[in-house]
C-alpha cells in the first residue's frame, strides 16, 4: 500500500469557489472567458462549459413552476419526463448549440438543476 502518495499532475488544482467567482464575473459582463480563467486560475474550457450548462434564474423558475404544477395535478414527473422540458428551455434561449444540448443536459444539467433547487 502507498502511504505517501505524491500527485503527479497539476490537473484540477482549482477550487469550486474560484470557479464560482469566475462564472459570476463572466455572467455579469465584467470579464471575458479568457480574462476570468486567467484571473481566477481556472481552465477556460471548463469555465465555458459551466456557463453554457447553467440555467438563468428565469429559466430555473419556469422549470420549477412547471414541476410543482405537475406535482399539484398528481402527475409524478421522472427525470425522463423533465429532460425534454430542460432541452427545449436551453434551445429557446440558444445559450448552447442544439447539437450538444441533449447530451450535455442529460449528463450534467438535471443534476445541477436539482442541486441548485433542492438547497
Amino acid at each position: 500500500m502507498v502511504r505517501n502518495y505524491k500527485r503527479k499532475t497539476e490537473r484540477q488544482k482549482w477550487s469550486q469557489d474560484e470557479m464560482a467567482s469566475a462564472i459570476q464575473e463572466v455572467i455579469e459582463g465584467r470579464m471575458g472567458y479568457s480574462a476570468a480563467s486567467q484571473a481566477f486560475s481556472v481552465p477556460r474550457t471548463t469555465l465555458i462549459d459551466r456557463i453554457r450548462n447553467s440555467f438563468s434564474e428565469e429559466q430555473e423558475r419556469e422549470l420549477v413552476e412547471y414541476t410543482l404544477l405537475m406535482e399539484h395535478r398528481l402527475f409524478g414527473l421522472t427525470l425522463f419526463d423533465l429532460r425534454p422540458s430542460m432541452i427545449s428551455l436551453k434551445e429557446m434561449a440558444s445559450t448552447i448549440p442544439s447539437t450538444k444540448s441533449r447530451k450535455l443536459l442529460v449528463q450534467t444539467g438535471f443534476m445541477g438543476f436539482l442541486r441548485d433547487v433542492l438547497k
